[in-house]
């Protein structure tokens, strides 16, 4: 049986910096008309909402398993480059925290957590 994932709804206060966050630092696929990105056999439409109360993700988390700790250091710097990128914007959000030498987690604007594990830490 296979399955496939999506889309899962991702609400933000900021549509266009959360589809600039997950094509840059995740490098998803973006198809702009329908606001979905993809990645893989998964998913995910981002709909921005005024309603803070609806946009309550800091219980969301994601976790991704990395074949090695250079992939690790790859979405560190592409991280970096976002937030190069935007400089100039208020509301700088987004922020990583380095927990070991094999991971790393990144919360996006709304507060949802993206995790990364290098497979070597998984064993």
């Amino acid at each position: 049986m296979d399955y496939f994932c999506g889309p899962l709804t991702l609400y933000t206060r900021d549509k266009i910096r959360l589809i600039d966050f997950l094509s840059d630092v995740f490098e998803f696929d973006v198809d702009t008309q329908s606001d979905l990105i993809s990645g893989g056999t998964y998913s995910l439409q981002v709909v921005e909402s005024p309603n803070d109360s609806i946009v309550n993700s800091d219980s969301i988390s994601f976790l991704f398993e990395l074949k090695n700790s250079h992939e690790l250091e790859e979405i560190i710097n592409k991280f970096n480059f976002f937030l190069y990128r935007n400089i100039g914007r208020p509301h700088a959000f987004e922020q990583i925290s380095i927990k070991k030498e094999s991971e790393i987690s990144i919360r996006d604007l709304d507060g949802r957590e993206w995790k990364f594990k290098s497979r070597a830490a998984l064993l």
